[in-house]
């Protein structure tokens, strides 16, 4: 259930919406444009797929993709589905700039590159996501404003040593290369390269990039992957320089990595050495393998699946204790293992003369034999106990009211009564999956950026998780919102999703899920079908702008005038003159100035990542300057009554990308 907090925001929010008899459309929302026509190919939906995906894949994006197939959310997409994908290298080659392609870069001049923005960007974020300077993207784009950025517009960066890629030649090749004996550097794919594109950046024709990756399917590149390219003899190269190794003579398969896979255990199942291996995959990184990811192992030992479920690189082990009339041969029977995977699990101990009483790794046997969230998700969940050093499998039973039988039936497949500490056993009992989202039916219409301050949530949240609503829309009174208890993307979870998976399809680190509950996650390898975890909404931890707060006067949303078509776009603050104002969350001065006579004042700008910005208004004074970096809680300023104000207070506004949000959404609760 949504917090108090919540409940008290919404009924001062509904009383304010209520006096608001019409409103106009707010400048700075973002509109939807249609993705540029381009043909297009057929593709599949499989098992384990995700939208973003499939567009990171073929080089476009989301929205390219829900446009042409008329997905309303990313989320829903079934397996057997049939969409459009367009085509990239057609695409590639009809227009050479494109966003969708270049990843927003494209070359200009020497030393320079042109960057097209993108949804969600800020200066800010433009300078770290390419690892450089602000300072000198301001001294590149003199008469441009950085502050006020909008998608489609086009700014010049400096250009990072290299090219596009990971590795590159320092100058550009002089002349085509077409003989796959010439020496090479290792390209890494990045996200909107084709063979094609990938060919003209080095001045090489395509047959001649295909000359120097034999056996390399080019029509399917994907992000990360290792391609050889020529680099011109004597030439400075910032990659790994090596000669093309000759194709193995022995046959090969194709064998797709799966979760748990590392190199060294791919070479175990397949009854050759890591070396063997490599030589078998020259271009390849061995070192960093991922799952879906294509590599060659040799036919004559090639088996699918690649892995036994209970031998796979990713399975998690338990402690077994040694009891009267055990061998080494006979736990690892007990285990369904070999007695060098029981060796391989031990390596530091002699199985020849184990003892009674002595702790040994063992697979695990219970609840998930995976590593915290890569186990695919169940049909139900159920209670479940916790193997404790000395209890047994007929003790549990009686513990918890079961007999045997139910016990062995909750927990079928184990084949043995034999327990090990650390094990998990299911108890019956079905369990409901958390729940972290709610329905409402909106009581007052307005405008989406203040029906989200009125539930307690931020526009990207409302936005994100209510596919039918436009944000140049009015929301009107009896539309049904789905709504989560905290802000983010709710994920409906689908047969085959792991939780790992899901994270990174969302760019997510599934340790931040697992660091609150309330996200829908309380078991990493218990997710259930249908079931809803919320993707977090990445944002500052912000804090409230002042230690000395003596009570708060025009909340957000507050109508200005007759028709409401004035709204108060930040949160008012009674503070006495002269008292600090402090930064709310670390971040970098945008802007130190304004007017003491008119509309805000003095005032300061602070942007912090990933699109989010801080206003403080009203000063009198003002201590940090353009340019400078601030830390959470450093003195910025001096309250005042600047601008058009009836007596001191601070307007404090927090904006994320073009939307503005109520502070007291992201501020902590007061008292």
């Amino acid at each position: 259930m949504p917090s108090n907090r919540r409940r008290s925001r919404r009924f001062c929010a509904r009383r304010l919406a209520a006096s608001c008899a019409a409103a106009l459309i707010a400048a700075g929302l973002a509109l939807t444009l249609a993705a540029p026509a381009s043909a297009d190919i057929g593709y599949t939906i499989r098992s384990g797929d995700t939208l973003s995906e499939i567009a990171e894949e073929h080089g476009t994006t989301v929205a390219v993709l829900q446009a042409l197939n008329g997905i309303s959310s990313p989320n829903h997409i079934q397996v057997g589905q049939q969409i459009r994908i367009p085509d990239s290298s057609s695409q590639a080659s009809n227009d050479q700039s494109s966003p969708a392609m270049h990843a927003g870069i494209t070359t200009t001049q020497p030393g320079k590159l042109q960057y097209t923005v993108q949804a969600g960007d800020t200066a800010y974020g433009i300078a770290d996501k390419l690892g450089i300077d602000l300072q000198d993207i301001r001294a590149l784009n003199s008469g441009v404003n950085l502050n006020e950025l909008v998608i489609g517009q086009t700014i010049v960066v400096p250009a990072p040593s290299g090219t596009h890629g990971s590795a590159a030649v320092a100058q550009p090749a002089p002349a085509p290369a077409d003989s796959p004996s010439s020496e090479t550097i290792r390209y890494t794919v990045v996200t909107g390269d084709n063979a094609s594109l990938i060919a003209e950046k080095h001045g090489i024709t395509l047959e001649a990039l295909r000359a120097h990756n034999p056996g390399v399917n080019l029509d399917t590149v994907y992000k990360r992957q290792l391609i050889l390219v020529p680099a011109p003899i004597g030439s400075p190269v910032s990659g790994e320089r090596t000669a093309v190794a000759p194709a193995p003579a022995i046959h090969t398969a194709s064998y797709t990595v799966q979760p748990g896979d590392n190199a060294s255990s791919i070479a175990e199942a397949h009854g050759i050495t890591l070396e063997e291996l490599r030589k078998h995959n020259p271009r390849i990184d061995l070192d960093t393998v991922y799952v879906r990811q294509i590599i060659q192992v040799p036919v004559p030992a090639y088996h699918v699946p690649a892995l036994a479920p209970a031998e796979a690189g990713g399975l998690i082990s338990a402690d077994y204790v040694v009891r009267s009339g055990d061998t080494a041969s006979g736990i690892a029977d007990l285990y369904g293992i070999s007695l060098q995977a029981l060796r391989n699990l031990n390596p530091l101990t002699n199985l020849n003369a184990i003892y009674i009483g002595q702790t040994i790794k063992v697979p695990w046997s219970g609840g998930s034999a995976y590593a915290p969230g890569t186990a695919p998700a169940v049909t139900a969940r159920y209670r479940t106990h916790t193997v404790e050093a000395g209890q047994t499998f007929l003790g549990i039973a009686n513990a918890y009211g079961l007999t045997l039988d139910e016990l062995r039936g909750f927990n079928a497949g184990r084949g043995t009564d034999l327990i090990v500490i650390g094990e998990r056993l299911k108890l019956g009992g079905e369990l409901a999956a958390p729940a972290v989202a709610e329905d409402v039916v909106v009581e007052a219409a307005d405008l989406v950026q203040y029906v989200a301050a009125t539930y307690g949530v931020t526009p990207h949240t409302l936005l994100s998780n209510n596919a039918w609503l436009s944000a140049d829309e009015w929301v009107h009174v009896g539309a049904v919102l789905r709504i989560p208890f905290r802000e983010g993307l709710l994920v409906t979870v689908q047969a085959g999703d792991t939780l790992r998976g899901i994270a990174a399809a969302h760019g997510v680190d599934m340790d931040a899920i697992l660091a609150d509950t309330g996200l829908g996650v309380d078991d990493p390898n218990m997710i259930v079908i249908g079931q809803e975890i919320i993707m977090p909404l990445v944002m500052p931890d912000f804090v409230w702008p002042t230690h000395s707060l003596l009570e708060l006067t025009d909340p957000f949303g507050l109508c200005r005038n007759w028709d409401c078509s004035y709204r108060h776009r930040g949160l008012d603050m009674a503070i006495d003159a002269w008292e600090p104002i402090l930064a709310s969350a670390d971040g970098l001065v945008v802007f130190v100035g304004g007017d003491p006579g008119w509309g805000l004042g003095l005032y300061i700008e602070i942007e912090h990542p990933n699109g989010w910005r801080t206003v403080y208004a009203h000063l009198s004074d003002f201590a940090v300057y353009q340019g400078q970096l601030v830390k959470q809680g450093e003195l910025i300023g001096y309250n005042g009554t600047t601008g058009e104000s009836t007596g001191p207070h601070l307007h404090f506004e927090v904006h994320h990308n073009d939307w503005y949000v109520d502070p007291a959404v992201v501020l902590p609760a007061l008292g």
